[in-house]
């Protein structure tokens, strides 16, 4: 699979709320990525779908765990272009 760089940065750091939430899980379902998350003190919530026409070669593959958002947020901001994975 195939993603712009920004446009997954951006997808996390929404989900993530700008990283205070630093485990998430990332579920690539048919209509794209998904995520449902709670904070850890149950103030808030966030749900939130990366569609999968923002994907090349999308696949329907399972759940991705994202331990620290905060440190992939760090190492996101040295990336440019096209971001490519395997799941």
């Amino acid at each position: 699979m195939q993603i712009e760089s920004k446009t997954l940065m951006e997808y996390i750091q929404k989900v993530s709320i700008d990283g205070s939430i630093d485990t998430i899980v990332l579920d690539f379902e048919e209509e794209g990525i998904t995520c449902n998350i709670r904070s850890i003190d149950n103030s808030s919530m966030v749900n939130a779908i990366l569609i999968k026409d923002k994907i090349t070669d999308y696949k329907k593959s399972g759940k991705i765990f994202l331990k620290s958002s905060s440190n992939f947020l760090k190492k996101m901001q040295l990336v440019e272009g096209i971001v490519r994975f395997e799941v």
